[in-house]
């Protein structure tokens, strides 16, 4: 169970960071490169941060450890993803 949703969720976290980031800065006419990283600081760190902080309020050692985790993921993926969304060319749809 645990292969097959965190699956989908990493699929889904993929297609959000390669497609439906860059299109949704693209459409809204966010061109500044310090406002695409705003866009893409904030993002990562509420998706991340927010799904984390039940985890982290658990007794248990493994939710902790999740939660932990997530958190400690979030400057990894602003660095992964800094490039194809914040340094892009900005392509209009």
């Amino acid at each position: 169970m645990y292969a097959i949703i965190g699956g989908l969720v990493l699929w889904a976290m993929v297609d959000f960071y390669r497609t439906v980031l860059p299109q949704s800065l693209a459409a809204s006419g966010i061109d500044m490169p310090i406002g695409r990283a705003l866009v893409l600081v904030v993002a990562t760190a509420l998706m991340f941060g927010y799904f984390a902080q039940p985890g982290l309020y658990q007794p248990d050692a493994v939710s902790r450890f999740v939660g932990g985790t997530s958190l400690l993921l979030i400057p990894v993926v602003i660095l992964v993803n800094w490039r194809p969304v914040v340094s892009a060319s900005i392509e209009r749809p």
